[in-house]
């Protein structure tokens, strides 16, 4: 005959039971809880392996366009290649961090949008879904069902589709109340303006390769900004026509769309003026392009006491500077909230670039 359980065994037996139901509840805790951190974290802000899925696929399609001249394609053959040969780094590489970068920028964006107290509205949210609805009952698709299925594969559906609306929107909500002071834009024009004067010696210019050595001569030998204006002003030595529209100089900053226009098939010269480290500085710049063949001055030179931004002259230079003032102190501020981002590197996944080279075109997927 078996004996009873002692009282003892039982107290053991229930003791035992009750750990183990309390590692399995710790164990589905922990796993929910894991799972609830997705790919990112700000905060109370969560990036899910969906919402970053939609975002990635989306930039690197984006990506993939920005570089198709270099012969972009959404390929391993592709993403391994080194773009840039200095660091090694490839265009795999490079597209990951950028996106990285756009994706913290958004969420931070939209969690300071929250955190300053504002709100979107019921009737707001209700307007980015019906949109969204209409996007998806276009072209291709044929309503959300259609929408899910093709987005599927790329590991997102409508609804992260609308999730990140709302993120992007609280973001450029955000970005669109930020104006900058009159300290800051001055600021931001005192520290990213050059303002330069050019001399053009064309290369069918009679004595061109005279005008060049006398030229440079005179700078090597220190010819200051006083005699580099007399070169400016005489069209015997310039023919950059420039500068007679611009009699105070080329106000340049890497930002402006003025530059970014300018120097769209002038790279060098571009390098070259933003090497120019202080005023009373110089440099040569060939021009071989057909129809800019010769010989290009650059001086540098002091900007005015009164803000050239201030006044009617040379207005073609600042038309983006409060926009690129504002752009550059919203970034700074948010930056300093971006060090309480946390990634989980194990938890990313590489995603196909959504609509490249594929029935689908992006503007279905994101516009």
């Amino acid at each position: 005959m078996m004996n009873k359980p002692t009282k003892s065994f039982w107290v053991v037996a229930i003791c035992l039971a009750v750990v183990l139901v309390l590692a399995i509840i710790l164990t589905v805790v922990g796993m929910t809880i894991a799972g609830n951190r997705g790919v990112m974290t700000l905060h109370s802000n969560t990036v899910d392996k969906q919402l970053y899925a939609y975002w990635q696929a989306r930039f690197r399609y984006e990506y993939l366009i920005y570089y198709a001249e270099d012969g972009a394609t959404d390929t391993e053959q592709f993403w391994n290649q080194v773009k840039d040969e200095k660091t090694g780094t490839t265009y795999g590489e490079d597209c990951q961090t950028i996106t990285d970068n756009l994706i913290e920028r958004i969420v931070t964006s939209a969690y300071l949008f929250d955190l300053s107290g504002n709100t979107l509205s019921d009737s707001y949210r209700e307007k980015i879904k019906l949109v969204t609805e209409e996007r998806v009952n276009v072209g291709v698709f044929k309503g959300k069902k259609d929408y899910n299925q093709k987005a599927s594969f790329f590991g997102f559906d409508w609804n992260t589709y609308v999730e990140a609306m709302i993120y992007e929107v609280k973001a450029d909500l955000l970005a669109s109340m930020f104006v900058p002071t009159e300290e800051m834009q001055h600021t931001f024009y005192e520290e990213e303006y050059v303002r330069v004067k050019m001399v053009f010696v064309s290369a069918e210019q009679l004595q061109s390769a005279d005008t060049v050595t006398l030229i440079r001569s005179a700078l090597e030998n220190g010819a200051d900004a006083a005699q580099f204006d007399r070169w400016v002003t005489d069209p015997t030595y310039n023919s950059d026509t420039g500068s007679t529209l611009y009699t105070e100089g080329y106000y340049f900053s890497k930002t402006s769309a003025f530059a970014e226009e300018y120097f769209t098939y002038r790279p060098t010269v571009k390098n070259a003026i933003f090497g120019l480290a202080t005023s009373g500085t110089w440099c040569e710049v060939t021009l071989t392009k057909e129809g800019d063949k010769g010989t290009l001055f650059i001086y540098r030179y002091d900007k005015p006491e009164t803000p050239a931004y201030k006044t009617n002259t040379n207005s073609d230079f600042f038309t983006d500077l409060t926009r690129d003032a504002a752009d550059e102190y919203f970034t700074s501020w948010i930056n300093s909230y971006r060090e309480d981002v946390v990634w989980y590197a194990e938890r990313k996944e590489i995603i196909p670039a959504a609509g490249y080279g594929g029935e689908v075109g992006l503007y279905m997927f994101f516009s």
